[in-house]
């Protein structure tokens, strides 16, 4: 040998720190959804590698609050909107980050109205809570 000197291991170095050295990918991504007004909708996702979650609608950044709640367990993310109205449709986006870099999933969430009322042989059944007739 000319003085080199060649050092074999047979373990791994494992980082405990949750940072990984790869930035954060999506493994199963966000789906669009058809959803009726007054019902809850839960948007879920599995992302690896990420330290960081944000949630957005259209563009504008989602906080918890008593409409929309957030989780993130380190794999999975959720955002659970308990009640969705007809002005919560839109896109909506996962936005996963690290000190590597990011990743995005999206999807559109069209929302349905329900039905107020029907007529049935002469007959209005209302299904709300106020309904005002405009008569001519």
């Amino acid at each position: 040998m000319d003085g080199a000197l060649t050092l074999r291991t047979d373990f791994v170095v494992v980082d405990f720190t949750g940072v990984s050295n790869r930035a954060p990918r999506f493994t199963t991504n966000l789906m669009d959804m058809l959803v009726t007004e007054g019902h809850a909708v839960v948007l879920e996702c599995q992302v690896s590698s990420a330290t960081h979650i944000s949630w957005y609608k259209d563009g504008i950044i989602q906080r918890n609050s008593a409409d929309f709640r957030q989780t993130f367990d380190g794999e999975k993310a959720k955002l659970e909107i308990g009640e969705i109205f007809l002005d919560d449709h839109g896109e909506y986006s996962c936005v996963a980050k690290n000190d590597k870099g990011e990743a995005k999933t999206s999807c559109r969430i069209k929302v349905k109205g329900q039905c107020l009322y029907y007529i049935t042989s002469s007959r209005i059944h209302v299904k709300a809570r106020s309904l005002t007739f405009l008569v001519k």
